[in-house]
């Protein structure tokens, strides 16, 4: 049996106990509420790089949101009497093999052109004639010596560059287009003399709506080519063009070419690399002016006409604005260097070594 002393004793343990707890759980109270508002201060007055770097990309994601939104209006901006001159640099090598003989064909010409806008009406289409003024043209087929010739020298033209000193001095072709850069009518007076542009069209067509920075269009493209069979065959061509960005007024372009017709036959595709064209555009909004255009070919073909042809066309061309050379003009880059294969490589070793006109383009 427990007696009242026991009882006593037992209770004032108990009290003890209970002081003990109250103290430490207190203690431990105390300790938190002391360090909790420090830790938490710190946090305020110390911004963390996780918060830096959330709000720099809000205000990235700001401003890419506030330029999509931003739309330009492209349109040309000629009036009649303008004349705009330009500078052509078109360089081009195409080399072919058929079986164990091999062959380059190289050419680079250099032709100044002007532009006279004849007419504006009430409409907005503009007329231009465009006009060649000189020339520089050297040419070199196989191992054969080069063939020069430049219209401010030579009072006489090689046999090969006849054709272009009967231009010389006057009208090549007449060009009637819309604001927007559509061709409403087209008249030439020769054959083809890399007057510029995809499709031979020395402008670009632009939408005629407002547009911003990424907005992508297409414009059509039909070429002929003759098939195996000596037939014609119409094929469709996309030219597809993106408004990249907009700096300093100036709309940069890039574009791109795709024949809309799966080819099954080589013969048609070796008749129109020289459509395959690819390339960027700077563009003055507030003049409503072309700046410059570079264009690149590079097109292999295996297998036309015989199961061993080949052929690797390769080709750039630069447009420049005379006004505007020196701030538009890139410095030519060459054709992109391609791997040859084990085939090619045996061909040349074995070959004479002869010189293209596109390697000395590095500046």
């Amino acid at each position: 049996m427990v007696t009242r002393l026991q009882l006593k004793n037992l209770s004032l343990t108990i009290a003890l106990t209970l002081i003990a707890v109250s103290g430490a759980l207190a203690q431990q109270s105390t300790q938190q509420q002391s360090t909790q508002p420090q830790s938490e201060s710190a946090k305020v007055e110390t911004p963390t790089e996780d918060k830096s770097a959330e709000f720099a990309a809000q205000l990235d994601k700001f401003a890419r949101r506030k330029v999509a939104a931003q739309k330009y209006t492209l349109e040309y901006k000629f009036k009649k009497g303008d004349v705009i001159q330009w500078k052509h640099d078109h360089r081009t090598v195409i080399k072919t093999r058929s079986g164990a003989a091999t062959e380059n064909t190289s050419t680079r010409a250099q032709p100044d052109f002007k532009w006279t806008v004849r007419n504006v009406d009430s409409r907005g289409t503009i007329r231009f004639d465009i006009e060649m003024e000189r020339i520089k043209v050297l040419e070199q087929l196989g191992s054969n010596d080069p063939v020069h010739y430049d219209s401010d020298k030579d009072k006489k033209a090689p046999d090969t560059c006849v054709p272009y000193k009967e231009r010389l001095g006057k009208v090549c072709a007449t060009y009637s287009i819309s604001s927007s850069g559509r061709v409403v009518a087209k008249k030439s007076n020769y054959e083809q003399v890399l007057l510029g542009g995809v499709g031979d069209n020395p402008v670009v067509a632009f939408p005629a709506m407002p547009i911003s920075v990424g907005h992508k269009w297409d414009v059509p493209h039909f070429v002929t080519a003759k098939d195996e069979y000596g037939s014609d065959q119409r094929l469709p061509l996309r030219v597809r063009y993106v408004l990249e960005k907009v700096v300093d007024g100036k709309a940069h372009i890039t574009f791109d070419t795709d024949v809309l017709t799966p080819l099954s036959d080589e013969t048609i595709r070796a008749q129109i690399v020289s459509h395959m064209a690819r390339g960027f555009i700077v563009f003055d909004i507030a003049n409503g002016v072309l700046l410059n255009r570079e264009t690149r070919w590079d097109e292999r073909v295996i297998g036309y006409q015989k199961a061993e042809n080949y052929m690797h066309y390769t080709a750039f061309r630069n447009e420049v604005r005379v006004e505007e050379e020196k701030v538009a003009a890139k410095p030519a880059a060459p054709v992109a260097k391609v791997a040859k294969t084990e085939t090619e490589t045996k061909t040349e070793e074995e070959s004479p070594k002869t010189h293209t006109l596109l390697q000395p383009m590095k500046k």
